[in-house]
């Protein structure tokens, strides 16, 4: 069987307002927990502060909650890509490393586009992506785009009633 059938990615956006993460994070975890039932056991997350570490850190609960079958590769963009950020980002990020199943570098080192190719590296293995999309541009609009012109059905968290997974 085809991997891709059974895998999701995720793209969001960096900052996430803070009156909504509480309720963002229910909403993540509902829409992952409709994709396991659905039979996908695999998710790939990009590794960028915000919403990918929120939803990285959602399929690692879900698997310590008795979803041991999930499977979670972070996808970064090139080795080190987190030295200048805050500590506290640098260190969460660390221990997402040590908690995934699986980490790919899409390139050794940073170059131009190297964030675009690390967001096709992830649409290209997957059949869903879920998103908090609210912005025109940037890296999650190129995501969203690419993830519809590539047929991969796409929730967006950020308008919830309208575009919620099937149960």
């Amino acid at each position: 069987m085809n991997e891709r059938l059974k895998t999701c990615c995720f793209s969001g956006h960096r900052d996430l307002p803070r009156d909504e993460i509480a309720d963002l994070q229910v909403r993540l975890t509902t829409e992952i927990k409709k994709l396991i039932k659905n039979g996908v056991t695999r998710f790939i997350a990009g590794g960028a502060v915000g919403f990918d570490m929120m939803a990285a850190i959602c399929v690692l609960n879900l698997k310590s909650d008795g979803f041991s079958e999930l499977h979670l590769t972070l996808a970064l963009p090139c080795a080190h890509h987190y030295r200048k950020w805050p500590k506290a980002d640098q260190q969460m990020l660390l221990h997402l490393l040590e908690r995934s199943d699986e980490v790919v570098f899409v390139s050794m080192e940073y170059l131009p586009g190297c964030m675009q190719k690390r967001n096709r590296y992830m649409v290209d293995r997957s059949e869903y992506l879920l998103c908090y999309h609210t912005k025109p541009s940037g890296g999650t609009a190129y995501t969203v785009d690419y993830a519809k012109k590539c047929g991969l059905t796409v929730c967006n968290v950020a308008q919830y009633r309208q575009l919620s997974l099937p149960i």
